[in-house]
């Protein structure tokens, strides 16, 4: 019978790689020196912390004995504070960020730590390939490193404000969405003047297949649905793709909708979480449900208002295809009269 300790170290890392707790893979390091270096190896592609300088300089140090040891670096956490880029990471990033890092999460303060992984990138002939995520940054005024770092690493997926209430659309990241060759899914938040601001950047994006619109606040007074219709027509490049839109604390406007189904001309799933759409009237309501009529997977709720007639309510659910159900749910110690669009 063999024994575990004749195992090629291969076959022991992955045994090793279902223990989750660092703690443990500490203790596997000190069983014997078979053991050590898989243990060792398992342990640096669990989450690495870096939220002080003493974590940094610790890795720094342990990669310092043997620099090829990053290569198993998968995952790393940063919380960096303060301005400009502490010096213990201009030298730790080198040996850390390699090929193999898949995720880069936490915040930071400065765009020189984007510049800096960029320059890693220039003088490494291997892709970057398996990153799918970089940190925040703490200034949003710096938004445009990152996204420039986004593009830098090819992300299939990027999430930015798209516009302030004061500042208006915030062209230095729109300008730059053309230059994502990937671009799958994009997540925008943020204030516009109109629902067609939003052609501002989805104009660039011919490959998405997910669009995010979380906590968007959408001004101005709702658009006829000739005025959307014509607008479209003349503004609007469609889109074939298979599309997943998702609301997530954003009302469900009907000429946003209207907009949006005109937009994505193929396939469309529509989702919402944590949104409250309040209807003044059914006839809105009316129009908002035509405008999603054609999409076959969807999962909405309306809220409706409490003066609205039970017998005008009855005509509204008797009159459409879908599966409906009405209940009562509260919100903030208040009931409402809630409908569950599920089809």
């Amino acid at each position: 019978m063999a024994h575990i300790a004749s195992l090629p170290a291969e076959i022991l890392s992955c045994i090793l790689g279902h223990i989750d707790c660092v703690a443990q893979l500490a203790y596997c390091r000190l069983v014997c020196r078979e053991w050590n270096s898989p243990a060792e190896e398992v342990m640096l592609g669990c989450k690495i912390e870096l939220d002080s300088l003493n974590r940094a300089i610790q890795l720094y140090g342990h990669l310092c004995t043997n620099i090829t040891k990053g290569r198993f670096i998968k995952h790393l956490h940063f919380e960096i504070e303060g301005p400009g880029l502490p010096l213990i990471y201009t030298h730790l990033l080198p040996l850390a960020f390699t090929p193999s890092i898949e995720l880069l999460t936490g915040t930071v303060s400065s765009k020189s730590f984007f510049t800096t992984l960029m320059q890693i990138a220039d003088n490494t002939s291997t892709e970057f390939s398996r990153l799918s995520e970089l940190p925040d940054i703490c200034d949003g005024d710096d938004n445009i490193a990152l996204t420039q770092a986004a593009i830098k690493f090819n992300f299939k997926s990027i999430f930015f404000a798209i516009g302030t209430r004061h500042e208006g659309l915030d062209w230095s990241i729109i300008n730059l969405l053309d230059k994502f060759e990937s671009l799958e899914t994009l997540k925008l938040t943020g204030y516009i003047q109109s629902w067609q601001s939003l052609e501002q950047a989805l104009q660039y994006c011919t490959n998405l297949k997910k669009l995010v619109l979380q906590d968007m606040v959408i001004d101005g007074n709702l658009t006829s649905k000739e005025m959307v219709r014509s607008w479209t027509k003349d503004n609007a490049m469609p889109n074939s793709q298979t599309l997943l839109l998702e609301f997530d604390n954003t009302p469900l406007r009907p000429d946003l909708l209207e907009y949006l189904m005109y937009k994505c001309s193929g396939n469309v799933v529509v989702k919402e979480s944590n949104s409250r759409s309040i209807y003044t009237s059914s006839a809105i309501l009316d129009r908002t449900l035509h405008a999603i009529e054609r999409v076959a997977n969807k999962d909405l709720k309306f809220i409706l208002p409490g003066n609205m007639p039970a017998k005008e309510v009855a005509a509204l659910v008797g009159s459409r295809r879908e599966r409906m159900s009405l209940r009562i749910e509260r919100y903030k110690g208040q009931e409402e009269l809630v409908l569950h669009l599920l089809y």
